[in-house]
């Protein structure tokens, strides 16, 4: 599911914008994405993963782990700037060698704005 950030009102001396999520996060073997944010849903051996590590763009590209700062937006304008974050989130298995028990996936992240 691809999300966004609209940032406005930025400081005019300003010219990019990246995030960091935090929050709970659990270990996953799958590459890149190592931590995910914490599931408290019914699922069982499943966390959230998130994409926007080389790209927030439209389609963002690239795994995001938990911690990690994104790439960044441009912002854009004179006297105040604008600019859009796409992060995109997906269920990752935490054990790839261990079955996945469906049902449903809740979880909850912070999110920290950083500026350049």
């Amino acid at each position: 599911m691809t999300f966004q950030f609209g940032l406005s009102g930025c400081d005019a001396s300003y010219s990019t914008a990246a995030v960091t999520l935090g929050g709970t996060s659990v270990t996953s073997d799958v590459s890149g994405f190592s931590p995910v944010i914490a599931s408290t849903g019914t699922a069982t051996n499943v966390g959230i993963g998130i994409i926007g590590g080389t790209s927030v763009g439209t389609f963002p590209a690239g795994p995001l782990p938990v911690g990690t700062l994104s790439a960044t937006a441009p912002l854009t304008g004179t006297t105040s700037k604008a600019g859009t974050l796409y992060l995109r989130a997906q269920i990752v298995p935490l054990t790839q060698a261990t079955a996945v028990v469906a049902g449903t996936v809740v979880g909850i992240a912070t999110a920290t704005f950083t500026y350049a």
